[in-house]
């Protein structure tokens, strides 16, 4: 889980990034299966949906990035805002769920895997705030980098993505936002579901935006100002040796 928002928040290229942000996301579902009790199964299975609906969302806009620009280089990327505002939407609204952020369901997501980790040991509540001020960060960057800041110089002339390609993520994140304002149209039918099914256990719960002021909630804030930092000390150049000279670098290629 770790490891993966560690090479997530160093790669430069906005594919790699996202695919090691993925790496990271099953890391935190194994993390919550092997906490194991039933609060730790209610964030796996809230997790795992949000995860789908943003990271798919992600990886479509990445590709309409690409696609336009003509480049995934996030060292590269800069200004798309002005000739991709609509793509600079939906990539907002995906990265709001990736860091965990309202209205977004992977709020909601989040503050199920910090519960889960209070109810558990101060050693893992401390490994879930790693993991969220990570995904604050790479979801950050990949939001500033491409499209706010100077115009970059391009291998082409960018463009905004066609409908076609952006009716995906458009479709995916709509759902991501009523889940996170209507949460009861996903906890009885589908999370408790799944819940049950794995724990063979019956509590009724009800998932909500809003639990008060909270430890988790404390967690959440303190994870997106340490989010934030890492993503303000972030430079495409004090990563490039290191996209060269990591040992795992075969699996980069």
């Amino acid at each position: 889980m770790i490891l993966g928002g560690v090479l997530a928040y160093t790669a430069i290229d906005l594919k790699k990034a996202l695919a090691y942000s993925t790496l990271m996301a099953l890391g935190t579902l194994t993390f919550l299966l092997g906490i194991g009790h039933h609060a730790a199964m209610v964030a796996f299975v809230s997790f795992l949906i949000a995860h789908s609906l943003y990271k798919a969302s992600l990886f479509m806009l990445a590709g309409a990035i690409d696609h336009s620009a003509g480049t995934k280089d996030l060292g590269q990327l800069g200004g798309l805002k002005k000739t991709m505002p609509k793509t600079f939407l939906l990539m907002v609204i995906a990265a709001l769920s990736l860091a965990g952020l309202p209205p977004a369901f992977g709020f909601i997501a989040k503050e199920l895997v910090f519960e889960a980790a209070l109810a558990s040991d101060m050693a893992l509540v401390l490994m879930a705030l790693i993991m969220a001020s990570l995904g604050v960060a790479v979801a950050i960057i990949l939001v500033v980098k491409p499209f706010l800041g100077s115009d970059k110089s391009l291998p082409q002339t960018p463009h905004e993505a066609s409908l076609p390609m952006l009716a995906g993520p458009g479709v995916l994140l709509s759902i991501s936002l009523l889940f996170g304002l209507w949460p009861g149209l996903v906890d009885f039918g589908l999370v408790q579901a799944a819940v049950q099914a794995v724990t063979t256990e019956t509590k009724v719960f009800y998932l909500s935006i809003w639990h008060g002021f909270n430890a988790a909630l404390g967690l959440s804030f303190l994870a997106l100002v340490i989010g934030a930092a890492l993503a303000k000390a972030w430079q495409p150049s004090r990563f490039t040796c290191s996209q060269t000279t990591y040992p795992l670098r075969v699996y980069w290629t």
